[in-house]
């Protein structure tokens, strides 16, 4: 009793670390490009991470910088791209305004641009933490 007892458990374990296979670290495909300008200041905000975590920017704060992102900042870039699925995202036209930052990702052969007004919600998460990044990473103002 009690050895079917250990061996219903170890099954059951066994199954739980089996489990999770959407959690799965995504990876990115290729170079992922973000380019942030404008804003009070006139910023300007450039960076290019690669598959495996390296990266180049250039900030107008910073200067060109090259670095390495941490794996944990790599994973959460390369999920929230594959869960804004960039290849299917549609962009607002908009109409030009004073002060507003204007963006651009480059991901696969695909470029959006857009503006504050028109940040279209599946790449809104992604756009803060690649902000998060150029103000960490590069010195820019993020």
């Amino acid at each position: 009793m009690q050895a079917r007892w250990l061996l219903t458990l170890t099954l059951a374990l066994i199954a739980l670390a089996g489990c999770g296979g959407e959690s799965a670290a995504a990876t990115l495909a290729g170079p992922l490009n973000y380019h942030r300008s404008g804003g009070f200041g006139g910023e300007v905000d450039d960076i290019t991470i690669q598959r495996d975590g390296r990266a180049r920017s250039e900030t107008r704060r910073g200067g060109k910088r090259s670095f390495k992102l941490r794996k944990a900042d790599l994973d959460r870039v390369a999920a929230l791209v594959r869960d804004a699925d960039l290849a299917r995202v549609k962009v607002r036209k908009s109409r030009p305004a004073n002060d507003l930052f204007y963006y651009s990702i480059a991901y696969r052969g695909r470029k959006l641009e857009f503006d504050d007004l028109t940040i279209p919600e599946p790449v809104s998460e992604l756009v803060g933490a690649l902000d998060s990044i150029v103000r960490r990473y590069a010195g820019g103002a993020g």
